[in-house]
């Protein structure tokens, strides 16, 4: 079985710098497919991560394509969401939460399910190292320029979404 854990935000810009395009956005039935392959049917709901300026509005498009969200109100005037450079602070330490409890809670069995995850970040770094140590399958799919070189070192297996740019762009 494949846990999935998207960071949005690494989606997202990632693809919108691969597509040199501000209007590149991801479609999220076409993200399950890709992450789920033949499992689709039984790949539990992938959990996308992220702040979001409208919740509800994002709730609607990621639940309908059979994704959960996981995600925090964004510009509510609370400065403290967001780090010097304007990045998420919250949602990286919810995804690396969220992926060891899952992990350590017997729900994801080692050498034999896989952890998919969808970011680039090195802040991932120690939880995939310990997690590929303890015989988790833990996989990365990420753009080629967004991915960490120690991520993608540290994990059982790399996946480019470079490949994939026009097959996850939304169309509409």
């Amino acid at each position: 079985m494949k846990f999935i854990y998207v960071d949005n935000s690494n989606l997202l810009y990632g693809g919108r710098g691969v597509a040199d395009s501000a209007g590149w956005s991801p479609d999220y039935n076409a993200l399950r497919l890709l992450l789920c392959g033949k499992e689709a049917v039984i790949c539990p709901r992938p959990k996308i991560f992220g702040s979001f300026n409208n919740m509800a509005k994002f709730k609607s498009i990621i639940e309908s394509a059979g994704c959960k969200l996981v995600g925090y109100e964004k510009n509510n005037g609370n400065t403290d969401d967001y780090n010097y450079a304007s990045k998420e602070k919250k949602v990286d330490v919810a995804i690396a939460h969220q992926i060891t409890k899952d992990a350590y809670s017997s729900k994801i069995a080692r050498e034999h399910d896989e952890i998919i995850l969808v970011s680039g970040d090195r802040d991932f770094v120690p939880v995939v190292e310990d997690l590929v140590e303890e015989c988790f399958i833990v996989r990365i799919y990420s753009w080629e320029h967004t991915i960490a070189w120690e991520l993608k070192n540290a994990c059982s297996q790399f996946i480019s979404l470079n490949a994939h740019l026009d097959f996850l762009n939304c169309k509409t």
